[in-house]
């Protein structure tokens, strides 16, 4: 389903395959984000802080994915 289909009055329901793309795509813009921060981070107390942040966000990147691979969703 995309915004096309919305568009001309097709299914509007979001499927779990669709909200788990979703989270992944803006958890891969977190990733992005969290990694830009770090590398122009000099305060060593906020870079540990985002250090701590981007590995908890790693986990449940992955965590994301094997469900999207255990469903067959994700190839």
């Amino acid at each position: 389903m995309g915004l096309r289909d919305i568009l001309k009055g097709r299914s509007t329901t979001l499927r779990d395959k669709d909200i788990v793309y979703d989270m992944l795509k803006d958890s891969k813009f977190a990733l992005i984000g969290l990694t830009l921060a770090l590398s122009e981070s000099t305060n060593p107390a906020l870079r540990m802080i985002l250090l701590d942040q981007f590995n908890r966000c790693v986990i449940d990147h992955h965590a994301l994915a094997d469900l999207a691979l255990r469903k067959d969703w994700y190839t």
